[in-house]
């Protein structure tokens, strides 16, 4: 039942929402979502590095290995920064609402401007709906990591399993989100110069 709510919602937007508003208005809106996000990743990214967290969070969120993260929590016990390590968690979920919006943002306004080709236009609504997840893995992810948290050396090992891969999934979603709009931009734009090249030979 959820799902078919989710499906006709998702229908209306792509059929009804999105057309009404103009392209550009998107793009817009999309560019200003990116700027949010990005500066609110400089004032996280800060947070983070205050903690003195022992390596990168890329590094740490993808371990998988309940013993090498506790070790982690020590050297954040021993330097009195672990309170404000939690704070940083806490913190991500506004990141998390910023990549979401961009995402989604950015993508519908890539669906809007590509080509119109069955393929394509598939492929762009297909990332308008995963590209947007990886704020869901983080948030999930973050979850995992208040059960470990809570008991920084004494939490069972198999939980860096799923925190993990909750973190292999983010990264792999930014990784898309990064490849598809850079290859949709040159789509765009490889098709205007297309369209207008064609309509000067056609003009001759």
């Amino acid at each position: 039942m959820v799902i078919i709510m989710i499906r006709r919602k998702l229908s209306t937007l792509r059929n009804n929402i999105a057309p009404m508003v103009s392209t550009w208005k998107w793009w817009m809106a999309g560019g200003f979502a990116v700027l949010i996000q990005q500066l609110t990743m400089g004032w996280l990214n800060g947070l983070y590095e205050a903690t003195e967290f022992p390596v990168s969070y890329m590094v740490g969120q993808t371990a998988f290995s309940g013993k090498l993260i506790k070790s982690y929590y020590a050297v954040l016990l021993e330097k009195g920064t672990f309170e404000s390590y939690i704070n940083v968690q806490l913190v991500d979920y506004l990141f998390m609402v910023t990549v979401f919006m961009s995402h989604a943002l950015v993508c519908i306004a890539i669906y809007l401007s590509v080509p119109n080709k069955p393929w394509l236009k598939s492929l762009a609504w297909t990332m308008v709906i995963l590209t947007p997840l990886a704020a869901v893995a983080d948030a999930f992810e973050n979850l995992v990591s208040f059960f470990m948290l809570a008991d920084p050396d004494g939490f069972a090992n198999w939980l860096a399993y799923p925190y993990s891969a909750f973190a292999v999934l983010k990264f792999a979603l930014f990784t898309l989100f990064m490849v598809w709009t850079t290859s949709a931009i040159l789509i765009c734009i490889g098709s205007r110069f297309g369209a207008l090249f064609n309509r000067r030979r056609i003009d001759e």
